[in-house]
This record gives C-alpha cells, structure tokens and sequence, in this order.
C-alpha cells in the first residue's frame, strides 16, 4: 500500500511540474528561434529535477523506482490535458484582447496619416 501512496504523491508531484513548465513553455512559444525553445526547456528539466530530489528527501520517497517515474509522467499528461488547456484558452483570450486594442489605437494614427496630401506620379522616362 505504500507504494500506491508514493505514486499518487509523484502524480501530484507531476501536476506542479507541469504548472511550472506553464512559464518556460510561455517563453518557448514567444520566442521562435529554436535555440530559445531549447534552453527554456533544458532550464526546465534542470529545475524541475532539483524540485523533485528535493521534494523526495524532505518526503522520504524510497530509491528510485519505476513506478515513481510513471506518477512524475501521470501528473504531468494529466496537466497537460486538462489544466493547460484552460491555461492556453485565457491566454488566447488575453492575446486576442491586447491585440484587438492595440489596433484599434493604430488605425487612429494611420487614419491621421491619410490625412496628408495624394502623392505625385512620378515618370517613368530615363
């Protein structure tokens, strides 16, 4: 029975991983370049393995097993499938918000702009 209370405390271990994988994944996505995408995410495993040799000492988890690998991978799918996508849905709508204001205050100053005078035909002629 012990080991079915480690794999659910791994799972909810996993949960939080995946809350803070919500920043890094944040910085991946706004930054196109890969080589960003792939630091954020080494930075990630860094933080997140230091998190959880932390979290299993002060827990006292038992040497590694299999099963506490399959609770870290649960809980992260698990968020993955269900709290980042409610996540990623206020993001959008966030995004969508700024963005709509944010053109909005651009076609005033392109309409000030329009304001001007035609231009000229320039020739064509050598």
């Amino acid at each position: 029975m012990p080991q079915l209370r480690v794999f659910f405390l791994c799972a909810a271990f996993g949960l939080l991983g995946g809350a803070l994988y919500e920043p890094f994944y944040a910085v991946g996505k706004a930054f196109r370049p890969r080589p960003v995408k792939i630091a954020a995410d080494l930075l990630f495993c860094a933080l997140f393995s230091v998190c959880f040799v932390f979290f299993s000492v002060s827990v006292s988890l038992p040497p590694f097993r299999f099963y506490l690998f399959l609770g870290l991978c649960t809980g992260f799918f698990l968020y993955l499938k269900s709290f980042h996508k409610t996540v990623a849905f206020f993001e959008k709508k966030i995004y969508n918000i700024k963005k709509h204001f944010g053109l909005h205050k651009r076609e005033r100053k392109c309409r000030a702009k329009r304001r001007r005078s035609p231009r000229k035909k320039q020739d064509a002629s050598p």
